[in-house]
């Protein structure tokens, strides 16, 4: 029996404390308003501001952050649009009220936060100036989210749909003071900053020198809570806020530092320039190509025997031969092609012409276990490994180049293969 009136002695003793704590931190933070601003026809407490308490200060100091954007370039508009002192958000931001500010750059304007009935807020004011304005593009758009719809709506006369240009409207800036918990704490400002894209907790407080668990008291986050752009993050400061500095990106590494090339004798300063583009234009070539030794053009047509293939051109509809150190070629006019018949006996010469037929058997009929990538084909002509790359259009430039490069980085064009389209 006595071992029962102990435990109602103690239950009796720690409930009351119990209690307190409770209610010291429910006083402590306000909720995180978590994106139900967006839905105008929500009506949570929440969306209309942040909540007052008896036990509440029924005024204070108190800071909002609002990014400069046009027209919202300098002190005086940012002050005339939040109705906020541009002579002490200058001071604070390190600017002076008049001179322009480069866009984005994050403002904090100084500010009266009362409670007004169950809510904190700050009364601004916005006349309607397009057609087409609503409470949510107001609160939302002009003001970044420093009010809500909700709140615009409950504390205006018009009905969203009577808006006009013209119209005066009271804005409720969201804002909030310090509850009697966080002054005992040492807390003596409220800031309502703006999240935006790619904002975490912890760049926030490390933004304005406090702690993470601090942030997440104050709005009764958790740590694997989402934050969402343009809602308000409650800052607790124990000290009046400056201006705010973003942290700078650091420098990219130096990149190593290049020997210098050993000199090659007997060259001029043009042959190391030539050396150089070829060795560019190697890698290139071996990164897109593989290992580049044969050419192959071709389309699906039926083929034209060696010796016999016609090239179409685009000069008059006159039979012309052109003739090659190596093979004569038949040229039937067409108007089907632009090939150049000068471009295709320059780009013939000192190069193998092979035959559509060599081409299937070398590539087993461009099969698809012989594609290397995109057009080009692994290929073995008399027992040596080529690449054969299919090309479609005028060719003779890129042929005429790579025949004059002879460079060890540089696998040596050995020859090619036309197939004539439109016969």
């Amino acid at each position: 029996m006595a071992a029962d009136t102990r435990s109602q002695l103690l239950l009796t003793f720690f409930l009351p404390l119990h209690l307190s704590l409770l209610a010291l931190l429910l006083h402590a933070q306000q909720e995180y308003l978590n994106n139900r601003q967006l839905n105008c026809g929500n009506s949570d407490n929440i969306t209309c501001g942040f909540a007052c308490n008896r036990s509440d200060p029924p005024a204070c100091q108190s800071y909002l952050t609002f990014r400069s954007n046009a027209p919202y370039i300098s002190l005086a508009i940012i002050g005339y649009l939040l109705r906020s002192d541009p002579s002490i958000m200058a001071t604070l931001n390190n600017l002076t009220d008049v001179e322009p500010i480069p866009s984005d750059t994050q403002i904090i304007s100084p500010v009266n936060c009362s409670c007004a009935g169950k809510f904190y807020q700050h009364n601004a004011s916005y006349t309607l100036k397009t057609q087409g304005e609503t409470y949510f593009t107001v609160a939302n758009e002009t003001y970044q989210g420093l009010s809500t719809c909700q709140a615009l709506e409950a504390q205006n006369p018009y009905p969203e749909r009577a808006l006009q240009i013209g119209m005066k409207l009271v804005v409720p800036l969201r804002c909030a003071c310090p509850t009697p918990a966080q002054s005992a704490a040492g807390i003596r400002y409220l800031l309502n900053y703006m999240a935006t894209w790619g904002d975490t907790i912890s760049e926030i407080a490390g933004l304005f020198g406090v702690t993470e668990q601090s942030l997440l008291e104050a709005n009764e986050l958790h740590e694997d809570s989402t934050i969402f752009p343009f809602n308000p993050i409650l800052i607790p400061l124990t000290k009046e806020p400056s201006k705010i500095v973003l942290p700078t990106a650091a420098p990219p590494p130096a990149p190593p530092s290049t020997p210098p090339a050993a000199p090659v004798s007997g060259g001029s300063s043009s042959s190391k320039k030539w050396v150089f583009v070829g060795v560019g234009l190697g890698a290139v070539l071996l990164v897109s190509l593989g290992a580049v030794a044969f050419w192959a053009f071709y389309c699906r047509i039926p083929k034209v025997k060696r010796n016999q293939e016609t090239l179409p051109v685009s000069a008059p509809p006159k039979k012309k031969a052109v003739e090659s150190s190596s093979t004569d070629y038949s040229v039937q006019p067409t108007d089907t092609s632009s090939w150049s018949v000068h471009g295709i006996r320059e780009a013939i010469d000192s190069l193998t012409i092979y035959k559509y037929e060599e081409m299937q058997k070398a590539t087993g009929s461009f099969a698809q276990e012989s594609n290397i990538r995109g057009s080009v084909y692994r290929g073995k002509f008399r027992g040596d490994d080529a690449a054969v790359k299919v090309v479609k259009g005028d060719f003779s430039s890129e042929i005429n180049v790579l025949k004059i490069i002879n460079h060890l980085n540089i696998i040596r064009l050995s020859g090619f293969c036309v197939r004539v389209c439109g016969f």
